[in-house]
């Protein structure tokens, strides 16, 4: 039975196992099955620990539809945290991801890590005119984003636009939807369509770099920024060179347990007393 925790990162949740001695094998519909709500645990993702040669531990983020990730902002800070109370790094840390090397900081009430640097840049998109949104631009933040402005942004239908926009022809390996409105020069709004969990989610961290990063580029915002997403409040500072990107916020554990699960199935009544009879003795 693989033990875990439940942790949210200003809404966006996550299975976290430590899976250091390789004794979880990661297959996507295990982890599709895992994910589900209501059948499963429930989350937007899926995190494993597992050891480095050279950092402190190395991370590896599955989508909730079972799909592998170069990075999760808001995992990176969901698994420093785990990190931490598991005593595996100290306050400060270095791990890696399959999108680089990222530091993090553990602070009184929030998680602060470093993003990798932005890639790619587009302005020339205009994905989201014909839905009647401004398309503001494309960027890498280890993962892709597309970004919209709205007007009436809690009135957008993200799960409907987000859906149509993340196919685009334009994304061969589709994208990350993110609707903005811009409220001064250091506070935007923001909502997500994530691919991968091909839904809205309640917080996007490289999506809140996503949009500080082009809105600072057109000399919309300045750090610190401030990104409102549903399930609370994303801080986003750096450098105007685009060095040293930090991106913080609050991250809970919520609860530990254990998946009741034998070869990748959820266990039957037989199974079930058998396993509990064994550690009552």
């Amino acid at each position: 039975m693989i033990e875990f925790i439940k942790i949210s990162a200003t809404g966006n949740d996550f299975i976290v196992i430590d899976n250091r001695l390789q004794d979880f094998s990661p297959d996507p519909d295990l982890v599709q099955k895992i994910c589900a709500r209501r059948t499963g645990v429930g989350a937007d993702g899926l995190l494993l620990l597992e050891k480095s040669s050279q950092n402190d531990f190395s991370m590896r983020y599955f989508n909730s539809d079972g799909s592998e990730g170069e990075l999760c902002g808001n995992g990176a800070r969901a698994i420093a945290l785990f990190a931490y109370l598991k005593k595996i790094s100290a306050q400060r840390m270095r791990f890696e991801s399959k999108s680089g090397i990222h530091r993090a900081e553990i602070g009184s009430d929030s998680v602060k890590v470093q993003m990798p640097q932005p890639q790619n840049i587009r302005w020339d998109l205009f994905e989201a005119e014909p839905l009647g949104y401004k398309s503001v631009g494309y960027v890498e933040i280890g993962v892709p984003h597309f970004v919209v402005e709205v007007k009436g942004i809690d009135s957008v239908n993200v799960l409907s636009a987000g859906r149509k926009l993340r196919y685009s022809p334009q994304f061969p390996k589709g994208a990350n939807i993110d609707f903005i409105e811009i409220e001064s020069n250091q506070k935007i709004k923001m909502r997500t369509y994530e691919r991968g969990v091909e839904d809205e989610t309640l917080s996007c961290g490289t999506g809140a770099t996503a949009v500080s990063v082009l809105n600072f580029l057109k000399k919309k915002v300045e750090p610190p920024i401030v990104v409102e997403v549903p399930g609370g409040e994303l801080t986003l500072d750096f450098r105007p060179d685009l060095n040293s990107i930090h991106l913080s916020g609050r991250v809970q554990p919520i609860y530990s347990g254990k998946l009741l699960m034998e070869n990748g199935e959820w266990m039957n009544l037989k199974q079930l007393e058998e396993n509990f009879l064994t550690q009552k003795k």
